[in-house]
């Protein structure tokens, strides 16, 4: 059996190798983060525009009831364009709620998924330190390769 030194090669190799395969899993899951944040800004401005729509159609709907009010009009004597606006407009309502229900489902979920990615992003941080350490130690790249690791390393602090 062949005895393996520290100064071997191989295991120079090996090490530089995971610190490689190390980075790039840390830069898949940065693209990760940045798209998640992204989906749960669009969330967000869906939100803010189904809060819009309502807030427009509670006033549409405010606004007509003062005027069928003020006109002394009744559900039973009231124009058909007065009763199929309201029905529209309830039924609008209905839908904006579920939206907004479904919306906020979306956003814990991106939330979630956003918290583990961001964990997972600090356990690779750690163990990159570490093996860039070890990588610095053994000498096991040139010292433009190793500058090379630690300029994609700074591009992973966020």
């Amino acid at each position: 059996m062949e005895r393996i030194t520290p100064n071997d090669n191989s295991i120079n190799n090996f090490i530089a190798q995971e610190l490689e395969g190390l980075i790039s899993l840390a830069e898949e899951c940065v693209n990760k983060i940045d798209s998640l944040t992204a989906a749960i800004e669009k969330v967000r401005l869906y939100f803010l525009v189904l809060m819009l729509l309502s807030t427009i159609m509670v006033s549409g709907c405010v606004g007509l009831a003062f005027d069928v009010h003020n006109t002394d009009v009744t559900f039973f004597n009231a124009t058909p364009f007065m009763l199929v606006f309201l029905f529209i407009a309830c039924s609008f309502l209905i839908g904006i709620v579920w939206a907004m229900a479904s919306g906020r489902s979306r956003f814990r979920n991106l939330r979630r998924e956003l918290f583990a990615e961001r964990d997972v992003h600090g356990r690779l941080i750690t163990l990159i330190h570490e093996q860039a350490q070890r990588v610095a130690h053994r000498r096991a790249v040139s010292p433009v390769t190793y500058a090379m690791f630690e300029i994609r390393i700074r591009r992973l602090m966020r």
